[in-house]
């Protein structure tokens, strides 16, 4: 199984956002996707297809806010930054997926 980090190679990160992604590797078990695939929102209906980095990364922001950890296995702030990243690399993405 790959990690965020090594699905992010080739994406222009800063430090922070690696450091970032190193984190979520090591406290919780996000499954990573090997191939694009799409993500619905299930209140509007709108799918969008991501890159297997961005659809693992909104697989972490949801299924983490969905099982109720955040806070408790990790830090609201990891999580709040993960949302950032995938914001600020999908804009688009984020607001029919997430917000």
């Amino acid at each position: 199984m790959k990690t965020l980090v090594s699905l992010a190679s080739g994406i222009a990160l800063r430090q922070p956002e690696i450091n970032l992604l190193a984190k979520i590797d090591k406290v919780s078990q996000v499954m990573t996707v090997e191939t694009d695939e799409l993500r619905q929102n299930p209140y509007s209906g709108k799918t969008v297809r991501l890159s297997p980095f961005l659809a693992s990364l909104h697989d972490f922001i949801i299924v983490s806010y969905r099982r109720g950890v955040v806070g408790s296995a990790f830090p609201v702030s990891v999580w709040d930054r993960a949302r950032y990243l995938f914001l600020r690399l999908n804009p688009d993405a984020y607001y029919d997926l997430i917000d």
